[in-house]
Order: structure tokens, then sequence, then C-alpha cells
């Protein structure tokens, strides 16, 4: 193979490795912490699967062995610069945000899981190794899967940074910053897998309009929660109904991202144009999914319910000035006398005009 062809395919390995990069791009590094520094000047440098002789074309490490087993694997590391580089290489743990976002632990953080069965076969026995100008490195380890492993999907990541000093203000300590990129290691351990998700702490509040005849809407949170034993994601569905019915749905659900075993997402949405019905109902629905080409595992939707009070206040009040305004009037027409006819209030007829035949008296005087 050419020079020329292995840095195409060296470029290709950093592409993959900077797309699933995990961490922050800069991070400061405590003192005392062993790392290389980089050499000064812009430098570009990989990380991604490998043969046992070149990169190969593989996103990320995906391996599947049995309770006491061991497994070999192959990882690159590509410097693309002019220069030689010195590359620190280790493994550690994945973490799963709140938002379901998932990132590598930081190096002096205790990894707990897969990351303690990997062993890195560096060629000097170290962490750091120094990557030839325009060149690669193979680096073979190993998977030993501890016989009381939990069955299922565990991850990590194998990582590649540097280092750089950063002057600091006068009499404040130097600061190390580390450029890091990582390439995912997804272990399955062999055994009975159990899909399952889980809707955790759902709740529901209506927020109303000062129209009384508006409607308002519904925020819904809740947590879906990873209660099996491999990765996971789902469809979501939220739904608003009255005791009438008249549902009305969420819409522009995001996906829920797939989930490690154990780790679980917090999620809220709002649901507009719902009528104050009083008494609302609120159900959510997730139906889980597996990841990339997989078939969906054949378990049933997780699914939660929470009832809300929905009280159109403002057209009550108006309801009630209403009534008492009408009360009002009807009690002042009450107390008003009539114009004509009726009593006294001594209970005597008031005037009335005579009836019968009216007399007139007369004009007596002489007669033209």
């Amino acid at each position: 193979m050419t020079i020329r062809a292995a840095f195409v395919r060296g470029a290709a390995a950093l592409g993959a490795a900077t797309l699933i990069a995990v961490g922050p791009v800069s991070a400061a590094i405590a003192d005392g912490t062993p790392s290389p520094s980089a050499a000064p000047g812009k430098v570009t440098f990989g990380i991604g699967p490998a043969s046992a002789k070149d990169v190969d074309t593989r996103p990320d490490f995906t391996l599947l062995q049995g309770r006491g087993g061991t497994t070999t694997d192959h990882v690159a590391l590509v410097n693309l610069s002019t220069i030689p580089l010195p590359v620190d290489v280790y493994v550690v743990d994945a973490v799963t945000g709140a938002d379901g976002s998932v990132s590598l632990k930081a190096r002096a953080d205790k990894s707990t899981d897969v990351a303690r069965w990997v062993k890195l076969q560096t060629p000097n026995g170290k962490s750091t190794v120094v990557v030839p100008a325009r060149s690669k490195v193979i680096i073979a380890f190993t998977v030993t899967v501890p016989k009381d492993a939990p069955v299922g999907d565990h991850l990590a990541g194998i990582v590649a940074s540097i280092t750089a000093g950063g002057a600091a203000a006068a009499g404040s300590q130097d600061v190390k910053l580390e450029q890091r990129v990582g390439v995912r290691l997804n272990l399955r351990v062999a055994g009975a897998v159990t899909p399952s998700l889980a809707i955790e702490n759902l709740k529901a509040n209506y927020a109303g309009t000062l129209n009384p005849f508006g409607k308002g809407s519904v925020v819904v949170s809740y947590t879906v929660h990873n209660t099996g034993n491999v990765k996971l994601g789902g469809r979501q569905q939220v739904a608003v109904a009255g005791i009438i019915g008249g549902a009305t749905t969420a819409s522009e659900l995001r996906d829920i991202p797939l989930l490690m075993p154990g780790a679980s997402v917090d999620v809220t949405t709002v649901v507009p144009d719902v009528a104050p019905l009083i008494y609302l109902s609120t159900d959510v629905v997730v139906t889980a999914a597996a990841p990339g080409t997989d078939a969906n595992p054949d378990v049933a939707p997780a699914s939660a319910s929470v009832h809300l009070w929905a009280v159109p206040w403002t057209l009550l009040a108006l309801i009630i000035l209403i009534v008492l305004a009408s009360l009002i009037i009807a009690s002042r027409r009450r107390r008003t006398p009539p114009r004509s006819g009726g009593r006294h209030r001594d209970g005597t007829p008031a005037w009335q005009p005579p009836s019968g035949p009216v007399l007139v008296p007369s004009d007596s005087g002489p007669s033209a």
C-alpha cells in the first residue's frame, strides 16, 4: 500500500473518531496526571478500529463474548501532522446524561465496568505512544469478561489524547489542556437478554388562559428508564383527554435516544389546545426500538397515566359575576314601588278611580 493510500484511510479513521468524539474538546487536567505534552503548532490525530496491519472501515467496536471468555482486537492511532506526536491512549467507561447523551468519563474518574476488562498492549508497555509524522501505530488489546459479569450490553471508549501546557497569570498555577477523541467499544456479554423500558415520575400540569372561552395547554414531564440489560431507544406518544373524550396529542416528539442498561432520560413536552374539561387524563406510551437495523424487541410498550384538574377559573368567575349581577338587579326591582295600583304600606288600597256613572254638575246660569 502506498503512503498516500495509507493516509487516506487514516483520515477516514480520524473522521470516524471525531464523529463519535466524547467529552469536551479541551478539558483541564489536574497536576500530576501523567500525560504527554503536544509538540508546538497545529496537530491532527485520530483513532479508529483496525486489523493487525491497517485501519479498517468499522465505525466502532462491536464485540460479543461470554462470561470468562477473552476476545482480541486492534485499534489504530493515526497522526496526520508533519511532526511526531506523543499520544496518550487509555480506556474509560461511558456514562449517560439526563438528556440521553452519551459521553466518556474523565481519565481521573474511576471506571467500574467494561473499561476494567480491557488491556492495551502498547509497543512500550506504557500509556504514552509516540506516533511518527504522517504515520500510524496499531495497538492490540484484549477484553477479558469476568465470570460474574452482568449479561447484556456494556459500553466504554478507547481514547487518544494529547495535552498542552498553557501559560497562566502571574501567581497562579499553570493549566494543562487535554484534547481527546475516542472510539466506542460496545460489548455484549452473552446470555439471556431482557429488553425493557419503564416510565417513571410522570407529572402533568394544566396552564390555563385568561380568555374565558379559550383553551390552555398541559405541561407533561416524565423519565424513561432502561430497566433491561440491552441498549434500547423508543418512540413516544403523549395524549391528554377529558372524561367525555376528545383526546389531544403532543406533536413533534423526538424518539428516545439509545439508552444503555440502567440509564434514563428526562422528557418534558407541552400538549397545546387542551380545553379545560375539569378533570383530565394524561397517557404516555413508549414503544421500545432497537439500534440501527436490529429487529425491534417483542416486548409490550411501556405506559403510564396520571390525572389532573383543569378548572376554567376565568369562565367560572365570569358566570359568578353574571349571576351576582342578575341577583342584584332582581333585588332592586323588588324594592322599587309600582307606579300605579297596589297597596300602601299599611295594607290599605291605593287610590283607584271611581267606578260606575259619574255625576257632572250642570251650569245653572241663565241661558243665552
